[in-house]
């Protein structure tokens, strides 16, 4: 998408925390984003005394961040801080260009997680009503709940 805005309506937002991360967002679940929106929807900002420490846990911030229905570049941000010449510093101005142009965008696995995960809420959804030993318990637990990160719309499905 070249960074270019994306729209749509937020259908789930979970955002990281824990010490040295801050969110700086705009956004909401239930958010509808028009096209003249900021194409940064949110700034992920971590702190740490050094650069390996702070690029840790910017990806495992990135990888907490839970953003369904509309596009991100969630992905691209961790395969470019996971990147050798990242890691090592030597980033310039033709850096996505000369180091990020042939990764791959893995869309077509992401699709059909997205089938899948949508198959499963559904399932699950349907079963709320039963419980068991009349303890109050859902007989299914929540999808959201057992997976890792993941998002529609992007090629990030960890």
């Amino acid at each position: 998408n070249n960074f270019m805005p994306a729209t749509g309506k937020v259908l789930h937002y979970s955002e990281p925390a824990g010490p040295g991360i801050r969110v700086d967002s705009g956004i909401m679940a239930g958010m509808e984003i028009p096209i003249d929106y900021d194409p940064i929807m949110a700034k992920l900002i971590v702190h740490a005394p050094d650069r390996e420490t702070a690029i840790t846990k910017m990806i495992k911030a990135l990888h907490s961040y839970k953003i369904l229905g509309v596009k991100t570049s969630m992905r691209f941000m961790v395969d470019a801080l996971a990147h050798p010449e990242f890691a090592a510093g030597n980033t310039y101005t033709s850096f996505i260009e000369n180091h990020m142009s042939e990764r791959e965008t893995g869309q077509d696995e992401c699709k059909e997680l997205a089938v899948a995960v949508a198959a499963v809420a559904s399932m699950t959804q349907a079963r709320k009503t039963s419980h068991v030993g009349g303890a109050g318990e859902a007989a299914v637990a929540s999808p959201w709940d057992s997976i890792g990160q993941w998002q529609i719309g992007d090629a990030i499905n960890e």
